[in-house]
């Protein structure tokens, strides 16, 4: 009687949100990506619907989720990327090397995305996830490289080549080991069809792709780029700078020599010819002698020396009694004008040979500095090879105490190899004891008191120009400065001759004689030297000066002549050998290496032939850095002979 009850199709619930009355249409997207399908959808509800006044269309959901975690990982992203570089600069405390590592973000999103490509997946939030975890795993591999690269460096390889090929070699183990367990890890993961695969599935896709891409490509571009970068390091550092130098120079002329030691405190690495330029603003000596010439330079302003000039004056009864005479009488005397001329050339002498005993001086430091530099590179080259033994050394005794405890080999081979590592380990230590002596005796030529460094830490990096023979010793300056002193007795034996000649006086007076004045007039006078055998004396001493002088620079000259012979010879004698070294012997070394390691590890030799062939090639490296040092010094040495230096 009320109302008509019937069944009609309507909603089975009304909600609202904010007043406005909302309808739901749900919808379950497979086969492909929520954000494509509501980017399609979007397009045809835009293009064939319109909505009344008032109406609007949301879209919530997953779509809803997605946008926000997109959001989300907008900010988590670069605050992980930025988190990840400034951890890697706290611990590497370099640039180049963080940006270096940094390369395995964009090496390992390579193998992330073709993987996900391969697999027909899209990109979600899962995915972008897993990108997070593989920028972190494919970071700690290059870190584990390079790590390695600088702590060999820090132990003396200077080689930057062999220095990427022992670290490649011991830490791809490490590496694959870690790319590997990761990668096993989320297998199960990215082949899983159970609940929360869709999740799972591209997680475990993008790290697995990843990682095989990181790792093979980390073990490439890194010691690439590496190599690259340190060897523009050392190139930069051995080439110097003039303008640096010149600089220094400056400043050192400006602050004097008391305050040189405490301004030069070189904390970078130095070359040999920055050492050179050091050592020369800072030694006395080299002030010593400039002031000796400046001494010289003063003298010669009094070479005009007149002696003393005659004042008299006489009052009193000089013609007769009863009269009060005056008389002034000033007189000059001076030598005969050749006198004088002889004089300035004994003194421009004088100034010639001070100037080329500073030239003396500054070649004599020049060679006690790159002495004591290659001395010091020399000491380091020790020191990378005993590095080198060591970790050889050190699988030697691994692979040994594996042997015995397997039952393969005796307590004696066990024991042997732990001696010969403790005896390397010993030479090291030596070594660096060795590295400090050299350095401090360097600091002393240097003559500053702060530790320094060297950017030439192989001796094989050193270049010294080299072209000489017995005809350019001419150049020696010790060898000049014996004919300047041959100069300098010949110029004062001229001088003592030139002054067994007359002198002469000229002079005036003035009188007042009883009482009248007005009687002036002057006077001339001349000497005349009668104690010849006096002055015959002082020139024969000068004659045998000279003499002894010509005497003097024959002897040294002959004495030149044959150290320069001789050292000519046994740099002949060393480049052969080094030849020798550099074609046959270093690769012999190598070979014995190679050899005995694979025979030992094939159980084909026995330990005592292994050691031996360890030996023998150690014995090889020696003797060519043996012999690559005393060609350096032999070069250095004959420079200083022929004055190039």
């Amino acid at each position: 009687e009320v109302a008509q009850i019937s069944y009609q199709p309507g909603p089975m619930q009304i909600s609202r949100d904010n007043t406005y009355r909302r309808i739901y249409v749900g919808v379950n997207v497979r086969g492909r990506d929520v954000e494509s399908m509501i980017e399609e959808i979007q397009q045809k509800m835009d293009a064939q619907l319109e909505l009344p006044a008032g109406y609007y269309i949301t879209y919530g959901g997953s779509f809803e989720n997605l946008q926000r975690a997109k959001q989300r990982l907008s900010i988590v992203v670069p605050i992980a990327l930025a988190l990840i570089f400034m951890l890697l600069y706290f611990a590497l405390n370099s640039i180049p090397q963080t940006i270096m590592i940094y390369m395995a973000v964009p090496l390992s999103a390579i193998g992330g995305i073709l993987f996900l490509a391969l697999r027909g997946l899209p990109f979600s939030i899962s995915a972008g996830v897993g990108f997070i975890v593989l920028f972190g795993v494919a970071v700690l591999n290059g870190l584990v490289l390079i790590s390695r690269f600088n702590d060999l460096r820090d132990h003396g390889m200077l080689d930057i080549a062999e220095r990427i090929k022992v670290a490649t070699q011991e830490r791809l183990r490490p590496i694959l080991l870690t790319a590997t367990a990761a990668i096993m890890g989320f297998i199960p993961m990215a082949v899983s069809s159970s609940a929360g695969a869709e999740v799972q599935r591209p997680l475990a896709t993008v790290v697995i792709g990843g990682l095989i891409s990181a790792t093979l490509l980390t073990l490439v571009v890194i010691p690439v780029l590496y190599y690259i970068v340190e060897s523009g390091k050392s190139k930069a550092k051995g080439s110097g700078s003039t303008k640096t130098v010149l600089a220094t120079l400056v400043v050192l002329a400006w602050m004097g020599s008391g305050v040189a030691n405490a301004q030069q405190s070189p904390s970078q690495p130095i070359s040999m010819e920055e050492a050179v330029a050091i050592a020369l603003a800072n030694n006395p000596e080299i002030t010593a002698a400039n002031l000796g010439v400046t001494r010289e330079q003063k003298r010669k302003k009094a070479v005009v020396n007149l002696g003393n000039t005659d004042v008299n004056y006489t009052r009193g009864e000089i013609n007769s009694p009863g009269f009060v005479d005056n008389s002034f009488e000033i007189s000059q005397s001076f030598k005969f004008p050749t006198v004088y001329g002889t004089r300035a050339k004994v003194l421009n002498t004088r100034i010639e040979l001070s100037e080329q005993l500073v030239a003396v001086t500054k070649n004599e430091l020049t060679r006690q500095v790159k002495t004591e530099y290659t001395q010091l590179a020399w000491a380091y080259s020790q020191l990378a090879l005993y590095n080198y033994l060591d970790s050889i050394y050190t699988r030697f005794v691994q692979a040994a105490e594996l042997r015995y405890a397997t039952g393969e080999t005796n307590r004696l081979a066990k024991i042997a190899a732990e001696g010969k590592q403790q005896e390397v380990q010993l030479l090291k230590q030596q070594t660096e004891a060795d590295v400090e002596i050299y350095k401090q005796r360097l600091q002393n030529v240097m003559n500053i008191t702060n530790d320094i460094q060297i950017s030439q830490k192989g001796l094989a990096q050193i270049d010294i120009p080299f072209a000489a023979d017995t005809a350019g010793m001419g150049q020696n300056p010790l060898l000049k400065a014996y004919l300047k002193r041959i100069a300098l007795a010949e110029t004062q034996a001229k001088l003592q001759k030139s002054e067994f000649v007359p002198e002469f006086s000229a002079g005036f007076f003035s009188q007042q004689i009883e009482g009248i004045s007005g009687a002036n007039g002057f006077s001339i006078g001349l000497a005349i030297p009668l104690a010849f055998w006096n002055n015959s004396s002082k020139s024969q001493v000068a004659k045998v000066e000279m003499d002894i002088a010509i005497a003097e620079y024959q002897t040294y000259k002959l004495r030149l002549h044959t150290r320069l012979d001789n050292q000519l010879q046994a740099f002949t004698k060393y480049k052969a050998q080094l030849a020798y070294y550099q074609s046959k012997g270093l690769e012999l070394a190598d070979e014995l290496v190679n050899f005995a390691g694979k025979g030992y590890a094939a159980g084909e030799i026995e330990y005592v032939e292994y050691i031996r062939n360890l030996d023998q090639a150690n014995s090889i490296r020696n003797q060519y850095l043996e012999t690559l040092r005393q060609l350096k010094q032999t070069q250095i040495e004959i420079n200083y002979l022929i004055g190039t230096l």
